[in-house]
């Protein structure tokens, strides 16, 4: 029943963000959140760096969501250092890809594409969790009964009907 509340409570919390979000956000207030001075370009102008709200909602939903990963699978008693490395690795291997695919895909040389990233994640995660299973890696000789399922379940490619 908790575990019903607790999906329930979260999913009006982030309907009610998304709703907000999609009638607020693409106004011109909400584009930029900052600038920083870089240097000085004659007497009254400066040269900036623009630090957007985009930029500002995309790192606080990488901040929930790797919390969420803690989260949740500490509940089934994953160790915290099998997590970390999972989301270590993870990282290593998103971030530069997101720079490759929006290069390849846009064409052009300074772009990110959160798409791309998220792309390679569900290519690499079961392979990097299939790694991570084997024993060799962790150095532990016991994996809790919570860690084998979620482990062999995201090694299973299943359709969603």
């Amino acid at each position: 029943m908790f575990d019903a509340l607790f999906v329930l409570g979260l999913s009006v919390c982030l309907g009610l963000l998304l709703k907000w979000a999609f009638a607020s956000l693409p106004e011109e207030r909400w584009q930029i959140l900052a600038t920083l001075p870089v240097a000085k370009d004659g007497p009254d102008n400066w040269i900036g760096v623009n630090l957007t709200y985009y930029g500002l909602f995309s790192s606080l939903a990488t901040v929930l969501s790797v919390s969420m990963v803690f989260l949740l699978l500490g509940a089934i008693h994953m160790p915290a250092k099998v997590t970390f490395i999972l989301v270590g690795v993870l990282f290593a291997l998103c971030l530069p890809a997101s720079k490759i695919i929006a290069g390849i895909v846009e064409k052009k040389p300074q772009t990110l594409t959160i798409g791309g990233a998220s792309f390679v994640g569900f290519l690499l995660a079961p392979c990097v969790v299939w790694i991570l299973n084997s024993n060799a890696v962790l150095g532990t000789p016991h994996v809790p009964a919570g860690c084998r399922d979620f482990l062999s379940e995201m090694n299973q490619v299943k359709p969603v009907r």
